[in-house]
């Protein structure tokens, strides 16, 4: 028999269950994050840090980066410690992704274990089977891992709301601070945060010293971005807030210029995005907007976090909307911090909307399930991770060193050869992106900024030629410029797997 306040013996079973569902879903989500490939977006991360991590090589005075250093000084030093540049990285985003998960199943199973076991496996399945999820976890871009630094500081600051603890909202601002430092435009959320500490239900003198432990805090945690913006101040703004916006003065881009209005905008988050992830708009809209509205006038506890979630909501929405152009993994923040939210919710209510609660979640469950089983096939693999996509690319920089061991190679592709252990341009360290904008910049700021257009290739490589040219890996029109040189310089094909072309000097060639 218990003693008086003693835990059942049951409920430590639900527990160990509920956490066994959390290590399944993560094994899952990790399974599928080494068997994702690379996009040409995610070289602009990698490559940067090999640099950084590899010859001492710093954003900004050494080469051109497009975005805030968190994430490259994170993938770094992942680079250093498994001296695996690209598994290193997969591994910082997995962590991301397994907090949030981890996450979820706590939040279901506070107060009733074999309750939160139900709620917290179902809203696990949901969150992994979400189109946009799946869209965007498993890559080494930066979404995942600003996503689950922001969702940390809400739920600090949703526990300083309650508690009116200055040290827990430091901690969200430390969070939020190193969030914004991965990605700008997770700027806006922190004045969502902000807007959120100034309404807290403690006097107006508590509510500014929280307001300001807010600011310090994230503004110490911006310090990698202010030391850039310091002693590279041309070349930080000229990447973090003039290139976004270079691809708008070409005339023939036409797809460009219609993206900027802010209906086509909102046209694409209803349709490419609320739509298909309705699993977890729709339990927002149904769940957070009235407890949001209610909190505003009692500043309850217990509904804090969809108090959060309203006051963030428009300015998590002007984020994702401020680069020149959508992408779908733009939106990607707006899942986990939906489905935390809604998660939250229903646990606080519960007792007084039981069978709702179990017949959505299971429901939305089992759409889920039927929606993204098939990415997940990939768990096969994980006993051989000589299969895992990290080590196919791995062998893939292995086969070129055996052709080209030593010198720099030419690419679009950067983190390929720099899985082999080669060297690149660090002027080509972000991959296509500078390489396709450079053009519509003066020639003497060109250099200035270390891009390099197509019409400064012959000169630029005159002094350094290459010691391979590897295409195959980009758009053919972005390429065309570094196989004329190829050919022009008595450079030869030497076709690879994948449908990649090695480029060699005659000599080199068997």
């Amino acid at each position: 028999m218990n003693e008086p306040g003693a835990r059942p013996w049951r409920d430590w079973v639900w527990s160990v269950a509920g956490w066994v569902i959390a290590l399944a879903a993560c094994v899952l989500v990790f399974a599928r994050t080494m068997d994702r490939s690379l996009n040409h977006d995610e070289h602009q991360f990698l490559a940067p840090a090999a640099l950084l991590a590899r010859e001492g090589l710093e954003p900004w005075r050494d080469y051109q980066l497009f975005h805030l250093p968190n994430l490259i000084l994170a993938y770094a030093a992942a680079d250093r410690l498994t001296g695996d540049l690209v598994f290193g990285a997969k591994l910082v985003s997995f962590a991301a992704t397994a907090f949030v998960i981890c996450l979820v199943v706590w939040l279901a199973m506070r107060g009733d274990p074999r309750r939160g076991v139900l709620i917290g496996g179902a809203a696990v399945l949901v969150l992994l089977g979400d189109p946009l999820f799946l869209f965007t976890a498993g890559k080494t871009w930066n979404h995942e891992v600003p996503t689950a630094l922001l969702i940390a500081a809400g739920a600090s600051l949703v526990l300083a709301s309650g508690r009116d603890r200055l040290w827990q909202t430091a901690c969200a601002g430390v969070l939020a601070g190193l969030a914004t430092g991965c990605r700008l435009t997770f700027a806006p959320m922190l004045i969502g945060l902000f807007v959120f500490v100034l309404l807290f239900p403690v006097p107006w003198r508590r509510r500014f010293m929280h307001a300001g432990v807010l600011t310090i805090a994230a503004t110490i945690a911006l310090g990698p971005s202010l030391y850039f913006l310091a002693t590279q101040t041309e070349a930080f703004i000229f990447g973090n807030l003039e290139f976004p916006r270079l691809r708008l003065t070409d005339p023939t881009d036409t797809r460009v210029q219609k993206t900027v209005s802010l209906w086509r905008k909102l046209r694409f988050f209803f349709k490419e995005i609320m739509l298909p992830s309705w699993p977890v708009f729709l339990p927002w809209l149904a769940f957070a907007i009235r407890p949001g509205w209610q909190w505003l006038r009692t500043r309850r506890f217990d509904q804090a976090a969809a108090g959060l979630s309203l006051v963030l909501f428009p300015f998590v929405l002007a984020g994702c909307f401020s680069p020149a152009r959508y992408q779908k993994q733009h939106f990607f923040v707006f899942v986990p911090l939906l489905m935390v939210t809604v998660l939250a919710i229903l646990m606080s209510q519960y007792v007084r909307h039981k069978i709702l609660t179990n017949l959505l979640i299971g429901g939305l469950a089992l759409i889920s399930i039927v929606r993204g089983w098939a990415e997940y096939v990939v768990i096969e693999n994980l006993a051989q991770p000589q299969e895992w996509f990290t080590s196919r690319l791995a062998r893939a920089g292995s086969e070129i060193r055996a052709h080209a061991p030593g010198g720099q190679i030419l690419t679009l592709a950067p983190a390929l050869p720099l899985a082999g252990g080669l060297s690149i341009y660090r002027e080509f360290a972000t991959g296509a992106f500078a390489w396709r904008s450079a053009r519509f910049v003066p020639a003497e700021r060109r250099r200035q900024l270390h891009m390099i257009a197509p019409d400064d290739l012959d000169e630029f490589l005159r002094a350094r030629p290459p010691a391979a040219v590897l295409t195959g890996v980009e758009e053919a029109d972005e390429e065309a410029p570094l196989i004329a040189w190829a050919r022009r310089n008595n450079f030869s094909p030497k076709p690879l797997k994948k449908g990649r072309v090695l480029w060699l000097p005659d000599t080199r060639v068997r």
